[in-house]
């Protein structure tokens, strides 16, 4: 099963390293490539939840959220 979640605290180490990691590639950039824990943390997260309640845009953009995904694999206490 696929499993969607909205950018969080909880998992902030491992958002950070796949959004620190991840390369512009193919027209898509990610101007979050490189960068350190220390900044993603204390100046860059901020920014993403305010854009995410539409706080501190610019004029005229509109509110964009970050997801994570991953696989849950279903236990028997699930499947009933």
């Amino acid at each position: 099963m696929l499993h969607i979640k909205r950018l969080n605290k909880e998992d902030i180490e491992k958002e950070y390293k796949f959004l620190s990691e991840l390369e512009s590639q193919d027209g898509f950039e990610n101007h979050l490539n490189g960068i350190d824990f220390d900044t993603f943390k204390n100046e860059i997260y901020k920014k993403l939840e305010n854009y995410s309640k539409g706080i501190e845009l610019k004029e005229g953009y509109v509110p964009e959220t970050y997801f994570s995904c991953g696989i849950i694999k279903p236990s028997s206490d699930y499947l009933r």
